[in-house]
């Protein structure tokens, strides 16, 4: 997958834009004042593999149905795609992302590509 579709999975948007900040000075203290953050804590982006997800719970029969619907493309067990879609892209949610604090990661990402996939 190219970086113009490839999702952050530690923040907003795809790998090819960024969002600078630099012109929102207000944007830090909003976020601390609305969190209740001190401004001392630190949250950097992990690397991918720090973050401990539970194993799929999927059997491989499981596995291949979702195949025969989507095909092999459009199913994924990989670590990166269900560490992107275990929250949601809210700042509280992106915090625990980045803090390793994923507690229902889903089994399998899917991504059907009609309509009759889903129903």
């Amino acid at each position: 997958m190219d970086n113009s579709k490839k999702l952050r999975w530690w923040g907003w948007g795809t790998l090819d834009k960024t969002y600078p900040l630099d012109n929102r000075p207000a944007f830090w203290p909003f976020v601390r004042q609305e969190l209740g953050l001190t401004g001392q804590e630190s949250c950097p982006v992990p690397d991918v593999a720090s973050i401990v997800l539970r194993p799929p719970r999927l059997t491989l029969g499981d596995l291949a149905t979702l195949e025969q619907i989507v095909g092999v493309e459009g199913v994924s067990t990989e670590h990166e795609a269900r560490l992107t879609h275990a929250l949601g892209k809210s700042y509280r949610d992106l915090v625990r992302l980045r803090l390793g604090q994923v507690p229902h990661p889903p089994d399998a990402v899917v991504w059907p590509q009609e309509e009759a996939q889903v129903a």
